[in-house]
């Protein structure tokens, strides 16, 4: 699974991407905050998972749980894209996300049924 990861750039670039989206969303109580309303009355909130250096199946369960509530996250990153009072260094990953979202969603989709 390591080789194929180094190999084919969209299963590498959606594990970035899940890394990015969750790191960017849990590194702050306000963004977390955010996250969490985006769920509607009676939805079942799902936090969204680190991703682990080593331990693959642990990678494919926050894979799994960011296609689960990937509605939420992109309108997150989106609304934090557009939140003035996000630091300038987060806001140019918060974009760049929220940017390519659209498109990751479809390879997220085709590489987690790699993993």
């Amino acid at each position: 699974m390591q080789e194929l990861a180094r190999s084919a750039s969209v299963v590498s670039d959606s594990l970035e991407f899940v890394k990015n989206a969750g790191n960017v969303i849990r590194e702050s109580a306000n963004r977390r905050q955010l996250y969490l309303s985006m769920f509607g009355e009676g939805n079942s909130v799902r936090e969204l998972m680190s991703l682990c250096p080593t331990r693959w199946c642990v990678r494919g369960a926050a894979m799994k749980r960011l296609l689960e509530n990937f509605k939420e996250v992109c309108s997150t990153l989106v609304e934090l894209a557009e939140n003035k009072n996000v630091r300038p260094s987060s806001q140019a990953v918060i974009k760049g996300l929220a940017k390519h979202a659209v498109i990751k969603d479809e390879d997220i989709h085709w590489s987690f049924c790699l993993c």
